[in-house]
Protein backbone atom coordinates (compact mmCIF):
# COMPACT_ATOMS: atom_id res chain seq x y z
CA UNK A 1 0.00 0.00 0.00
CA UNK A 2 2.84 2.52 0.99
CA UNK A 3 5.03 1.52 -2.08
CA UNK A 4 1.54 2.61 -4.16
CA UNK A 5 1.17 5.46 -2.21
CA UNK A 6 4.46 6.56 -2.78
CA UNK A 7 3.86 6.36 -6.68
CA UNK A 8 0.62 7.94 -6.69
CA UNK A 9 2.60 11.07 -5.28
CA UNK A 10 5.52 10.85 -7.57
CA UNK A 11 3.35 10.85 -10.19
CA UNK A 12 0.91 13.49 -9.45
CA UNK A 13 4.25 15.89 -8.80
CA UNK A 14 5.34 14.90 -12.26
CA UNK A 15 1.76 15.78 -13.72
CA UNK A 16 1.68 18.87 -12.44
CA UNK A 17 5.28 20.29 -14.09
CA UNK A 18 7.08 19.06 -10.99
CA UNK A 19 9.96 17.03 -10.10
CA UNK A 20 10.57 14.38 -7.17
CA UNK A 21 13.61 15.12 -5.26
CA UNK A 22 14.38 11.52 -3.53
CA UNK A 23 16.88 13.34 -1.82
CA UNK A 24 16.33 12.47 2.21
CA UNK A 25 18.78 14.29 3.19
CA UNK A 26 18.59 17.74 3.29
CA UNK A 27 17.03 20.40 6.04
CA UNK A 28 13.17 21.15 6.37
CA UNK A 29 13.06 24.49 4.49
CA UNK A 30 14.35 22.42 1.64
CA UNK A 31 11.09 20.77 1.34
CA UNK A 32 8.81 21.98 -1.34
CA UNK A 33 5.68 20.98 0.94
CA UNK A 34 4.65 19.09 3.70
CA UNK A 35 3.32 16.30 1.45
CA UNK A 36 6.76 16.24 -0.06
CA UNK A 37 8.57 15.66 3.40
CA UNK A 38 5.72 13.04 4.63
CA UNK A 39 6.06 10.83 1.26
CA UNK A 40 10.07 11.57 1.24
CA UNK A 41 10.72 10.99 5.27
CA UNK A 42 7.67 8.77 6.16
CA UNK A 43 6.37 6.79 3.31
CA UNK A 44 9.78 6.56 1.67
CA UNK A 45 11.29 5.13 4.83
CA UNK A 46 9.01 2.54 5.63
CA UNK A 47 9.79 1.24 2.03
CA UNK A 48 13.35 1.29 3.01
CA UNK A 49 12.99 -0.59 5.83
CA UNK A 50 10.65 -2.99 4.27
CA UNK A 51 13.31 -3.30 1.07
CA UNK A 52 15.87 -4.09 3.61
CA UNK A 53 13.97 -6.88 5.09
CA UNK A 54 13.34 -8.44 1.74
CA UNK A 55 17.35 -8.21 1.00
CA UNK A 56 18.48 -9.40 4.40
CA UNK A 57 15.56 -11.44 5.50
CA UNK A 58 13.43 -11.13 9.01
CA UNK A 59 15.85 -13.24 11.09
CA UNK A 60 18.39 -10.85 10.43
CA UNK A 61 16.45 -7.34 10.51
CA UNK A 62 14.57 -8.03 13.80
CA UNK A 63 18.15 -9.12 15.42
CA UNK A 64 19.72 -5.62 13.88
CA UNK A 65 17.18 -3.76 15.15
CA UNK A 66 17.74 -5.60 19.01
CA UNK A 67 21.15 -5.03 18.78
CA UNK A 68 21.20 -1.35 17.69
CA UNK A 69 18.03 -0.77 20.53
CA UNK A 70 19.98 -2.22 22.94
CA UNK A 71 23.61 -0.76 22.40
CA UNK A 72 21.79 2.66 21.86
CA UNK A 73 18.84 2.88 24.29
CA UNK A 74 19.31 6.65 25.52
CA UNK A 75 20.74 7.79 22.77
CA UNK A 76 20.87 9.76 19.12
CA UNK A 77 21.14 7.16 16.15
CA UNK A 78 22.85 8.44 13.17
CA UNK A 79 22.89 7.38 10.28
CA UNK A 80 26.23 5.83 9.90
CA UNK A 81 25.66 3.96 13.13
CA UNK A 82 22.45 2.72 11.91
CA UNK A 83 24.37 1.47 8.44
CA UNK A 84 27.31 0.70 10.62
CA UNK A 85 24.97 -1.49 12.91
CA UNK A 86 23.18 -3.31 10.49
CA UNK A 87 26.27 -4.01 8.16
CA UNK A 88 28.16 -5.47 11.40
CA UNK A 89 25.24 -7.82 12.41
CA UNK A 90 24.68 -8.73 9.02
CA UNK A 91 28.10 -9.38 7.34
CA UNK A 92 27.07 -7.83 4.29
CA UNK A 93 27.99 -4.37 2.75
CA UNK A 94 24.85 -1.84 2.84
CA UNK A 95 26.15 1.83 2.48
CA UNK A 96 25.37 1.25 -1.17
CA UNK A 97 21.56 -0.08 -0.28
CA UNK A 98 21.09 2.99 2.24
CA UNK A 99 22.88 5.79 0.11
CA UNK A 100 20.59 4.96 -2.84
CA UNK A 101 17.50 5.20 -0.28
CA UNK A 102 19.03 8.48 1.50
CA UNK A 103 20.44 10.10 -0.94
CA UNK A 104 17.98 8.85 -4.61
CA UNK A 105 19.37 8.74 -8.10
CA UNK A 106 22.49 10.19 -8.87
Amino acid sequence: MFRSNFFAFATIVRSLGGQVNLNMNRSLTEFTSTSEYVYLAYVRGMLLFSDLERLIGRTAMLYSLRTLAQQNKFGIVTPNLLIETFEATTGHALGVFFDAYVHGPR
